[in-house]
């Protein structure tokens, strides 16, 4: 797990705490934080960790009553233990605390689901936080278009490279795409990146940022949010997908990136990228 992934890596530990309390809630649940946080071997947020774990168990029966309210088929005791202990810290972090946009608190507890509870949990944690979400305060409706992209590295010589595709209006940018149904935006990232270049191995390293905008090319205008990743690669071939409409593919040292990037939002995004790349060093 990487540096850049500091909030994720957070939030697993506090999972792993409130998990081990929900078999026995007598124990002292700032003493199991602060052991896993010790023994994790992660560098963590401490400050994220005891407000989301002191939050949740302060808050855990008007959260348990969220829970059996959405999903009345599914007795409380019967959802499998790490399911239940992550739709808790997702209900705290998107009805009682406004740190995180709530979107990202559903994708984040997603991922959690499909990195540690079953085949189904990232489905059911998906749905349940979806209809909290929707019947909350919280809630703002409207016509926005998720996408994920990757800001792709390797390293040659000492010096890093980027991949830039040539789109469709023969821009220059990262690879991106349309967040499909079911999918974490970690997941979105990665398949867009394989199917619009053919890298297949692709290292997520932490999120570097989002971009929204408003796209007014077609009929209808249409607002959109893109969440990109910093992914290293050691593949240097890449594949051109007709069907992805990519027009062009190429490496590019990372001095010249700025010079080819079409789209001045994504500037600040490279630079960024740029920083955190750096800071693995």
């Amino acid at each position: 797990m990487s540096h850049l992934s500091i909030r994720h890596q957070s939030r697993m530990v506090v999972l792993q705490s409130l998990y081990e309390w929900d078999f026995d809630e007598e124990r002292d649940i700032a003493e199991i934080l602060k052991r896993n946080i010790e023994n994790s071997g992660f560098k963590v947020d401490e400050e994220f960790c005891r407000k989301i774990i002191k939050g949740t168990v302060e808050k855990i029966s008007e959260i348990n009553d969220l829970i059996k309210k959405t999903a009345p088929e599914w007795p409380l005791e019967q959802i499998a233990t790490i399911d239940r202990s992550i739709l808790r810290i997702g209900i705290y972090e998107l009805i009682y605390d406004a740190e995180v946009p709530p979107k990202a608190v559903i994708n984040e507890a997603v991922e959690l689901g499909k990195e540690f509870g079953g085949e189904n949990s990232g489905k059911f944690i998906n749905g349940v936080l979806g209809t909290i979400y929707r019947a909350s305060s919280k809630y703002e409706e409207e016509n926005l278009i998720i996408s994920a992209g990757g800001i792709i590295y390797r390293v040659e010589n000492g010096k890093n490279f980027f991949i830039i595709v040539k789109n469709p209006y023969d821009k220059w940018t990262f690879p991106k795409g349309k967040v499909e149904e079911g999918e974490t935006w970690q997941e979105a990232a990665v398949r867009e990146i394989q199917e619009e270049t053919g890298i297949t191995e692709a290292e997520i390293l932490g999120e570097v940022g989002e971009i929204k905008f408003t796209d007014k090319s077609g009929e209808e205008v249409i607002k959109k949010s893109v969440h990109f990743y910093l992914i290293r690669t050691t593949q240097v071939n890449t594949i051109i997908n007709p069907e992805a409409h990519i027009k062009e593919i190429k490496w590019v040292e990372e001095g010249e990136v700025l010079n080819h990037l079409d789209y001045p939002n994504l500037v600040d995004l490279f630079k960024k990228a740029v920083e955190d790349i750096g800071r693995l060093k």
